[in-house]
């Protein structure tokens, strides 16, 4: 989305001016945005206070934590009537199905940063229940892009098609 075949939905990086995180894990998505938009000032909110910790660790790392603020708190809510320009997540996505059939190198993850919930959607549909409210401050160049896979659905798109998918590999 920031860099190659994707950089035509951004425009000018520069008319970004405000970047919100969610579920900013371990801050990576938040030093991206802070390299690829060069004036934007990023807020990065995580629910787990370990992640937080990570998140700063990388932060200060990356050289940009004069312009990336970590919150702690549930989705929107450590920026409650703020407005961003992009809002960028990397949510926990893993079906029920995929959490009981996690790998061991994967479990080592808190399963709070894994798991989507039955369909691997659910806090995709917290976001997209509230996005509308905090999105674009002028609504007529407002752009939503969503790529949403679940393990649960590629396996059975994978089964459809007379094959099998493991996505984990």
């Amino acid at each position: 989305m920031f860099r190659g075949e994707r950089a035509g939905l951004i425009g000018d990086a520069r008319r970004i001016r405000r970047v919100l995180d969610l579920c900013t894990g371990s801050g990576c998505l938040a030093v991206l945005a802070s390299g690829a938009f060069p004036e934007a000032r990023i807020d990065a909110t995580e629910i787990s206070a370990e992640a937080l910790a990570v998140a700063r660790r990388n932060v200060e790392e990356s050289g940009a934590a004069a312009r990336i603020r970590l919150l702690e708190g549930d989705l929107f809510a450590p920026v409650a009537g703020e407005s961003y320009d992009l809002i960028i997540a990397n949510p926990p996505y893993v079906d029920a199905e995929g959490m009981a059939a996690l790998p061991r190198e994967y479990r080592h993850e808190p399963a709070l940063a894994l798991d989507g919930g039955a369909d691997g959607l659910h806090l995709i549909r917290r976001m997209a229940d509230s996005v509308e409210y905090r999105y674009a401050k002028d609504t007529r160049e407002s752009l939503i892009t969503l790529r949403i896979t679940s393990a649960g659905v590629a396996r059975r798109r994978a089964a459809a098609k007379g094959g099998t998918h493991n996505v984990f590999d």
